[in-house]
Parts: C-alpha cells; sequence; structure tokens
C-alpha cells in the first residue's frame, strides 16, 4: 500500500471540445503551487474527458471510479488532497448522491480542495465550519439543476429534429453516430464515403459467400482494406452487420421525457444513402441466424449437427457431434470411422431413454446420402410435391384475418371511449393490449410475406446444382464447402430423425439405419442407408411415421434464432 499522502489534480470535462480551455491549465498551475507549498508529491494521472458527471459516466467507466476504488484498498493514504476546479467537477447528479460522493472521499481522511473558491473539505474543516456542508449541498443542487435544464433542452431538440425528418421538413438529424461510410456533404446532407462503402461491399459480399466476421476481417487486412484508421475489428464487423443502417435507416434511441420519466426511440428511414434492399439485409440476417452456431475455422464443420434439425427418431433428443482426437489425421481432417453423432438424451434429465438411444452412428454416411439425395432434382423436387406457397399463403391469410378482427375490436373500444360509458383506465388498458397483439400479427405477415418472396426467387434447380457441387468439398472436409451444405440443411428441413437400428429395431443389417427427413414444406421422406453411404428411399407402407418422436426441448447454450 501507498503510505504517502500526494496531492492528486483531478479533471473532467464533458465535451472534448473543452480541452483547450484555460481551466485546465489554472488548475494544473493551483495543484502544483498546492504540492509545493505543502511539500507534497504531485498526480496529474486523474484525467476523465469526455465523461458526464451528471449520468456517472466518470465514477462507473473512468478515473474517479478507480481512484474511489483505490481509497477503499488503502492505496490512497490517509491525509492525501484531491483538488478539482468545482465540485460540480466531481458530480452533477441528484444532490443526494452527490454529496454521498463527496463525504465517501472526506470520510477516508482525504481532503477536497476547489481552485475556483479555494475552498477546503474535510472532516476537520466540516466539524469547525458546518455551514460549509450546507454549501456545499447547495452548490450540488445548482449545478444538477443546470445539467437537468441542459438535457431536457437536448432531448427536446432530439424529439423535434426527429419528428421533422419524420414530417419531411429535415433532411439530416445530427443527433448521435453516423455509419463508419458515411460522411456528411454540405447543409443537411450526408452521402457515401466511397472508399469506405467499397470496403463495406466487399464485406458483405465475403459474408454472403459463407465468410465470417473473423475470416473477412483477416481478408480485408490482408487486401489493404480498412473502415477505420486502426483497422476493422471483428466486433466492429460483427455490430455492423445487423445494424438497420445498411438499408438507410437511423435509429435515435433513449430520448427521454425528464418529466414523465419515460422514454421513445424514432427509426428514421431513408436517413442515409442505402448499402442494401431490404430483402438483402434479411437475407444477411438469415445468414447471421444460422451462422451463428456454425462451428469455427480449423475445425471440421458439422453438416448436421447445432442446429436444431438432426433428433433421434425413438426419444426426440438432439444429436451431437463426437469426434475422436485420436482420429484427426496431419491435415486437419478427421479419419471418416472417428466422426459420429450420437443422442444427447443423457443431458436431457426429463426424457425417459430407450436403450436403442444410446448407439452413436457414423456422420459420413449420413452426411453422403442427404448430399446425394438433395443433389438429384427429381428428389428436391418431391420434398416440395405441394406448391410451395400454399402453407405460407395460408398463414398469411390468417394473419391478416386476425389483424381485420383486431381493428374492429379497437373501433369498438373506440367508439365507448368516446362515449365515456365505461371507466376510461380499462378502456385504455384493453386497447394496448389489443395494439400489441396488432404488432405481433404485423410482425408475422411481415415475416410471411419475405418467406414468400423467398420461396418465388428460389428456383430448385440451381438449389439442386449447390446441393450437388458441394457432395465433394463435404466428404473432403473443406470448411467453407461444410459450412455452406449446413445451412442448405437448416433451410431443407424442419426435422431429420435418426433411427440408428430402424424404425423397426434390430430388422435391419449390423451398420444400416433409417433416416426420416421432413422438409420445410411438411413432405416426408425415409431413407435407408447402409454404411458405406448407400441409400434407398423406403415406401410410406413401411414405416409409421406417428411413430417418430417430435424434438425435446433443447438444453444447449446454442440456439438457431431469427430476426
Amino acid at each position: 500500500m501507498n503510505s504517502t499522502p500526494l496531492v492528486y489534480s483531478y479533471a473532467r470535462f464533458s465535451s472534448l471540445a473543452q480541452r483547450e480551455g484555460i481551466s485546465l491549465q489554472r488548475q494544473a498551475d493551483y495543484a502544483a503551487e498546492w504540492a509545493r507549498e505543502h511539500g507534497m508529491r504531485l498526480d496529474e494521472t486523474l484525467v476523465d474527458p469526455g465523461r458526464s458527471a451528471y449520468h456517472g459516466e466518470h465514477v462507473k467507466h473512468g478515473h474517479l471510479g478507480k481512484f474511489l476504488k483505490e481509497i477503499e484498498s488503502g492505496k490512497v493514504a490517509p491525509g492525501s488532497v484531491l483538488i478539482v476546479e468545482a465540485l460540480d467537477r466531481l458530480s452533477r447528479a441528484a444532490p443526494s448522491k452527490a454529496q454521498t460522493l463527496l463525504s465517501q472521499i472526506i470520510h477516508a481522511g482525504v481532503t477536497v480542495v476547489t481552485v475556483k473558491d479555494g475552498k477546503e473539505y474535510s472532516e476537520k474543516s466540516l466539524e469547525e465550519n458546518p455551514m460549509d456542508l450546507l454549501y456545499s449541498i447547495l452548490l450540488f443542487i445548482r449545478s444538477n439543476e443546470e445539467s437537468v435544464n441542459k438535457a431536457k433542452h437536448q432531448y427536446d431538440a432530439m424529439r423535434a429534429h426527429c419528428k421533422q425528418f419524420l414530417e419531411g421538413t429535415r433532411e439530416r438529424v445530427r443527433f448521435g453516430h453516423d455509419p463508419l461510410w458515411i460522411k456528411p456533404e454540405g447543409r443537411g446532407r450526408c452521402e457515401f464515403d466511397e472508399e469506405r462503402a467499397a470496403v463495406m461491399r466487399v464485406a458483405l459480399d465475403l459474408y454472403r459467400r459463407g465468410h465470417g466476421p473473423q475470416a473477412i476481417a483477416r481478408k480485408l487486412s490482408e487486401d489493404g482494406l480498412t473502415l477505420t484508421e486502426d483497422g476493422t475489428s471483428v466486433r466492429t464487423l460483427e455490430r455492423i452487420l445487423k445494424s438497420r443502417a445498411l438499408i438507410g435507416e437511423k435509429i435515435v434511441r433513449g430520448i427521454r421525457d425528464i418529466k414523465k420519466g419515460t422514454s421513445e426511440d424514432f427509426t428514421l428511414p431513408n436517413h442515409y444513402p442505402a448499402l442494401l434492399t431490404l430483402e438483402q439485409f434479411q437475407e444477411i440476417q438469415d445468414i447471421g441466424a444460422a451462422r451463428s452456431v456454425s462451428p469455427k475455422k480449423g475445425t471440421v464443420a458439422s453438416t448436421l449437427t447445432g442446429i436444431g434439425v438432426v433428433t433421434c427418431g425413438y426419444c426426440g433428443c438432439y444429436y451431437l457431434a463426437q469426434t475422436y482426437k485420436d482420429g484427426q489425421r496431419d491435415d486437419g481432417t478427421v479419419i471418416e470411422t472417428y466422426r459420429r453423432m450420437r443422442c444427447s438424451h443423457r443431458r436431457n434429465p426429463t426424457v425417459t431413454a430407450s436403450p436403442l438411444c444410446a448407439h452413436s452412428v457414423m456422420a459420413e454416411p449420413i452426411e453422403r446420402a442427404i448430399m446425394q439425395f438433395c443433389g438429384d432434382l427429381v428428389n428436391l423436387r418431391s420434398l416440395h410435391h405441394t406448391d410451395r406457397e400454399e402453407v405460407p399463403r395460408a398463414k398469411l391469410a390468417a394473419a391478416r384475418e386476425s389483424i381485420a378482427v383486431v381493428d374492429k375490436k379497437l373501433a369498438a373500444l373506440g367508439e365507448a371511449l368516446e362515449a365515456g360509458g365505461a371507466a376510461i383506465p380499462t378502456l385504455v388498458k384493453r386497447m394496448n393490449a389489443l395494439e400489441e397483439q396488432k404488432r405481433e400479427f404485423e410482425a408475422d405477415v411481415e415475416s410471411i410475406e419475405r418467406e414468400l418472396k423467398q420461396v418465388a426467387r428460389s428456383d430448385l434447380g440451381s438449389i439442386s446444382k449447390q446441393w450437388a457441387t458441394l457432395i465433394e468439398g463435404v466428404r473432403n472436409q473443406e470448411h467453407d464447402a461444410r459450412v455452406k451444405a449446413r445451412q442448405l440443411v437448416l433451410e431443407m428441413f424442419r426435422q431429420i430423425a435418426v433411427f440408428a437400428r430402424g424404425v423397426r429395431p434390430n430388422e435391419l443389417p449390423e451398420g444400416t439405419i433409417d433416416l426420416l427427413m421432413i422438409s420445410r414444406a411438411g413432405v416426408e421422406r425415409m431413407l435407408r442407408i447402409d454404411s458405406a453411404g448407400g441409400w434407398r428411399v423406403v415406401k410410406r407402407e413401411d414405416y409409421v411415421p406417428e411413430t417418430v418422436t417430435q424434438p425435446q426441448p433443447r438444453r444447449s447454450r446454442t440456439r438457431v434464432t431469427a430476426e
């Protein structure tokens, strides 16, 4: 512990523009003079640039917070002095919180000295001059009121500017940060920073082609491309890929109404020039949802496990990858017989497992059979023998009908509200609940419409070719090919149920398994697969679909989510 009292000079300013002000130099000179007169060593490391004392950022994330922790740990010796320009440098929070902060410092034996009025605050001085305590509280009250009024004016201005933009009377809202690929141009306008926008287009193209943020960051660095002066971090890319600024939207969050104690967000469409269309943006989000469960580079990516598709046909638990380390070759690939899958019933204590579940199976023959089956256009079409738009169109009609019903109820409640025939709070509560239901139905409509567009855009011929061209890469354990195949499996199948010993147990030759594939369109196909990956389609009358157990709730940390 440091046993020598020091003079600490603390400087804070919430706006970086204040860095050039003379108050910093005046404070530094005063602190140096104090230290010299009292024969103490000066510490000038306590500086919090751009930290707000109103929101407490300097305590939560700044040097003042570290200083308080050092007081508690004894690193700051009693008898030390903390010099600040004024008490509002310490805090502009509510007076009670600000006074608590000051008391925490002086009760630890540290004297607080203010440069502007030359006052000293310590346990001894407050005992001798109790009015100084009242004076400090009055100063805290005044500084807090100033910050509250300033925040109110700022929030009012933000709200007004957002509303003006939405009304079409303002071209640009300057609050908040603009995307890295955007630059202001002229009064109230912004446009692409073409150099950075070009980098973003490269990054987005790489993402669509199956590269993850880490691989993209590495590729950009190798090509000498960057979004910031310090390079392009993986975290930055992950944040950007989810940002609706890609489609030109600016989202201003947390505009507070201080009197009411509420806050609201504003979404400003077409605020920026768009890098992507809405459909392209949704494609990026769909890729991200699937990739969130994709294995890292350097491992043999599983095409089947970890995506919530492949289950045990006997108990419904999800299958897990089971790779033996001693089966790994020098080039990083794994011997086929060592790459297996097993039922996860042991991780789910709520499931009563069958003895059949414990049997692990080789992954490679199953992968090969699925890839070859889907690589044949006739087979792929058989998975969609019904109208591919029939199911989503029925869902869309139901969702729209639900919205119409809610609208009727809202209209009736509106009439009742105008008539005043019931308690207004009750009516308002019911209307709010209906509005929430309507928003959910509208979200369903938007999601189903995207699905229909995807169906309309997709061509089974080209999809079949994708499956066919990936067969060799998947078999050779090429990472990119396996990640793409994983995505195709996720998009094609609702469930793949593995019967390790057959639908009718123990009737099959050793090493033969049954595989029931259920497509997203609800079509079932059963394959009987041998240990070499050979397969044949089993007729419906040869198995009983009702015996297939529905998937059990997953206990894995990894979850597939949709935007």
